[in-house]
């Protein structure tokens, strides 16, 4: 009898290792780079993620964007009703944030950012809800005397499947 608290406890320890409690949400995502003024060294950043839509807990309004010049800032959501993102089905909600950047120079950069909620389950990422989703694409600041303008190609399908 006088072991049964022990016993007790070690059980209840035992059943919360089984259970794993996550916020997890981040299911896919995209930066979309534009440059502005008149092809001048000012850009604006928009990056899209999609997240699993019943998970409120692990929900970001502002995120950090690493610009690639050693230079970061963060950009708030400005989607949806309150700027709380928009439900676009399948438990799928659409986050957009934005900023702006000026640059000092034309040159190329990698311009990123992490969240440390992905979704967990995907098969072909093996302990996927501890690896941390990172976004990046690569930007170059054209010659606007012989290229133009640049700007990132615009996916017209969102990046979302049923593969986990």
């Amino acid at each position: 009898m006088k072991y049964l608290p022990k016993y007790i406890l070690t059980l209840f320890l035992l059943m919360g290792s089984i259970f794993h409690a996550s916020a997890t949400h981040i299911r896919a995502g995209e930066i979309v780079i534009q440059q502005l003024d008149d092809c001048g060294l000012t850009i604006k950043a928009v990056v899209l993620t999609y997240a699993k839509a019943s998970m409120n807990a692990a929900d970001e309004d502002t995120i950090i964007i690493d610009w690639g010049d050693g230079l970061f800032s963060s950009a708030g959501r400005v989607n949806g009703p309150g700027n709380k993102g928009e439900f676009i089905g399948n438990d799928i909600k659409l986050n957009r944030y934005e900023a702006f950047h000026t640059y000092s120079g034309r040159a190329t950069y990698v311009i990123s950012t992490t969240d440390h909620n992905r979704n967990a389950g995907i098969i072909n990422i093996p302990n996927s809800v501890f690896i941390p989703m990172h976004i990046s694409t690569t930007y170059t600041f054209l010659n606007p005397q012989f290229q133009g303008c640049n700007s990132t190609p615009v996916i017209l399908q969102p990046p979302i499947d049923f593969g986990c």
